[in-house]
């Protein structure tokens, strides 16, 4: 059963295996303790990983023009890599379809939940809301910005592994949460 909380506010995340050789399991990877749920307020990160995220070219290219034939539309990404593997993670408009188009495609895709949070745009802002969850002893599994085209406030994505306790630790105090609808209308 999915908590009030977590129906309000988290966004999926496609855990997306890249079909590279090393990989020949066929099964979606998780990152973490990450967990298939449903697409919740129609928010998802795609999580394309690894070892063809580098080294081998045009798997960018393959990921986004699946993407792109089908219009969805792709709201931030963070772009990482290791020795060894790279993750790419985006955040798309139409899940269920980009799911569908990437599974097509060749990748092997599972979710996870994500939430994003509004953070001052100041110095120290990023620095308070982890002290707020240092302070209640949350896990920040991993985090990156989201573009937003305003001078007072950002928005980052965050993956905690108690999510539900994040978000409860967050709204307490006083951080600004936002839904789905709230992404995409920036």
């Amino acid at each position: 059963m999915v908590s009030s909380l977590r129906a309000k506010y988290p966004y999926d995340v496609l855990v997306v295996n890249d079909g590279s050789p090393d990989d020949t399991s066929g099964e979606a990877r998780r990152a973490g303790a990450a967990t298939g749920i449903a697409s919740i307020e129609g928010i998802a990160t795609l999580n394309i990983e690894g070892g063809g995220m580098i080294g081998i070219p045009g798997i960018a290219a393959r990921i986004f023009g699946a993407l792109a034939r089908e219009g969805i539309n792709i709201r931030t990404l963070s772009l990482a890599d290791t020795a060894d593997f790279g993750i790419l993670r985006l955040i798309v408009d139409r899940t269920d379809r980009a799911n569908k188009v990437l599974k097509e495609t060749g990748f092997t895709v599972a979710k996870t939940e994500v939430i994003a949070l509004e953070v001052p745009d100041a110095p120290g802002g990023l620095a308070r809301i982890l002290s707020i969850l240092d302070s209640a002893g949350v896990n920040v599994e991993y985090m990156y910005a989201f573009a937003r085209q305003t001078a007072d406030k950002a928005i980052v994505i965050f993956r905690f592994d108690e999510l539900d306790r994040a978000i409860q630790v967050l709204l307490d105090a006083g951080v600004r949460v936002l839904k789905g609808e709230e992404v995409y209308a920036l």
